[in-house]
């Protein structure tokens, strides 16, 4: 079994560091002065040297060989699993032993952060009055949980992420020396994927060496890991400027099919769209941007998504350039061409006044006091309101919701029917977990617990049920701005389910 390459190539000597030169040269100056501290603390992300730099430091000490990798006067902890306060006592009551052979006894604990706050209180004794022959290193990722009481008793070094730069430097001359020939845009895609991380990025190329019996290719990086291609979402973007939802839709479902996490589409539209707001400098592309980031957040980040990139595809807005993709090329490490900066587009008339009835209409529900709500009637005299409710915890579904019209069921004032123009819409929020936040809401807004129905506007004329209707809130926006948004949800859902 070979070694994987990570281990293979770990540092054995400060000349072997790369990336953290600001750390190297301050402990080399106090090794080489007699100057070490009693207990030095290494912060900073995974897989930027913590480690290997914690045992390079035990090793240079003691002026011991780094292939004495089990000298027994170099003892390392795993916080994870070792957590309690029986094990900090243990260490505590044999520091006072003194070392085997070496100067030095030191103690490298990693993720130090782990210790239980027993454990941390028993540390901190030994910490506060150190035997002369004692060294400890504290090794975590996450210093904000770590008591301030043993930062202090430490000096702290922060380690920084790599720079891709030195990744894709690094990697080459390991791939030069493990013989595997693979193209330096598919380097500089491993070192984006590392975020970063050495260790992250050496595993990947690791990964990647029998990816190909001639040269590995950004391509096969790409299919290997299942990251969306600089192509497929070239053409997200494409489908949004030329205002095509339904190809996003489509688009979307290919997406899921291949098997792409929401997140993953996510990150790459996010980093496309960076470079293009760069470039064109336009506020449109931004806003998109947060629009992906918030999407994240929902419950259902698939359906998040595709009402985050359906609300792009139908904003009368200035439009987003989709990126110039070469062949073979990621979208993640994409980087379009610089191009001529857009002419100034104009505000549409339309969209002004939008936001001066929405602002009006804010403004108007925040003076008027709500009247009483005590059936369905109520609840359809104040449904702005109801749906402002929904809004602050469920944006998605608020989405939704509003292209409803809410209807009184003649015979049951408690039984609310929300009739929508598109099956699609009454089939997604009929579903279990939707209509139980529609009515946890509002059992809160109005005290009385409703039976909900979802259906489509065929649904209800065949049925043929009376009802008290009112218009739904989408519908208080300018006709010409309504049209627009009737005709590409047609477009949309033409080519969608449709539900007898």
């Amino acid at each position: 079994m070979s070694e994987v390459l990570y281990r293979k190539y770990r540092s054995k000597d400060f000349s072997e560091i790369v990336g953290q030169e600001h750390i190297t040269s301050s402990l080399l100056r106090a090794i080489k002065n007699d100057k070490v501290a009693h207990a030095y603390l290494f912060t900073g992300p995974r897989g930027t040297g913590k480690t290997s730099i914690a045992r390079i430091v035990a090793h240079a000490v003691n002026d011991l060989p780094y292939d004495a990798t089990n000298h027994l006067d170099i003892i390392e902890i795993d916080a994870a699993s070792n957590r309690r306060i029986d094990e900090i006592r243990e260490l505590r009551d044999k520091v006072h032993l003194a070392p085997a052979s070496a100067r030095y006894k030191v103690y490298i604990i990693d993720e130090v952060h782990m210790l239980t706050k027993e454990a941390f209180n028993a540390l901190l004794k030994t910490l506060e009055e150190p035997p002369a022959h004692v060294i400890f290193i504290l090794a975590t990722t996450e210093v904000q949980k770590l008591p301030e009481t043993i930062v202090s008793r430490t000096q702290r070094f922060h380690f920084r992420p790599m720079h891709p730069d030195t990744v894709v430097s690094h990697l080459r001359q390991i791939a030069d020396k493990e013989k595997i020939n693979i193209e330096t845009e598919a380097l500089e895609l491993i070192a984006r994927l590392g975020e970063g991380s050495m260790r992250d990025s050496l595993s990947i190329l690791d990964q990647m060496q029998h990816a190909s019996d001639t040269t590995v290719t950004k391509k096969d990086v790409e299919s290997l890991l299942g990251i969306p291609t600089g192509d497929f979402v070239a053409s997200i973007l494409r489908a949004i400027t030329d205002k095509k939802p339904d190809n996003i839709l489509t688009l979307v479902s290919q997406a899921k099919a291949g098997g792409f996490s929401p997140q993953q589409l996510i990150d790459a539209l996010v980093n496309s769209l960076k470079e293009d707001a760069v470039q064109t400098n336009n506020p449109q592309t931004v806003a998109v941007m947060q629009q992906l980031i918030d999407a994240t957040k929902y419950t259902d980040s698939l359906l998040g998504l595709e009402v985050c990139l359906l609300r792009a595809a139908m904003q009368d807005v200035a439009t987003i350039s989709p990126p110039v993709v070469a062949k073979n090329t990621s979208s993640i490490s994409n980087k379009p061409k610089a191009t001529t900066a857009p002419k100034e587009i104009k505000q549409p008339q339309p969209a002004a006044v939008t936001t001066q009835k929405t602002e009006a209409l804010q403004t108007q529900t925040a003076a008027t006091p709500q009247a009483p709500v005590t059936d369905a009637s109520g609840i359809i005299s104040n449904w702005q309101s109801f749906l402002e409710t929904i809004k602050e915890n469920h944006n998605t579904l608020y989405s939704v919701l509003r292209m409803c019209t809410p209807n009184i069921h003649a015979d049951d004032a408690l039984h609310l029917i929300l009739t929508f123009r598109f099956p699609f819409h009454a089939k997604r929020l009929s579903e279990q977990k939707n209509i139980q936040i529609i009515s946890g809401k509002l059992s809160e807004f109005t005290g009385s617990n409703f039976s909900i129905e979802c259906r489509s506007d065929s649904q209800a004329k065949s049925q043929g049920d009376e009802h008290v209707t009112l218009e739904p809130a989408m519908m208080s926006e300018p006709k010409e701005t309504i049209s627009q948004q009737l005709s590409t949800v047609m477009q949309v859902f033409s080519g969608a389910e449709v539900i007898d």
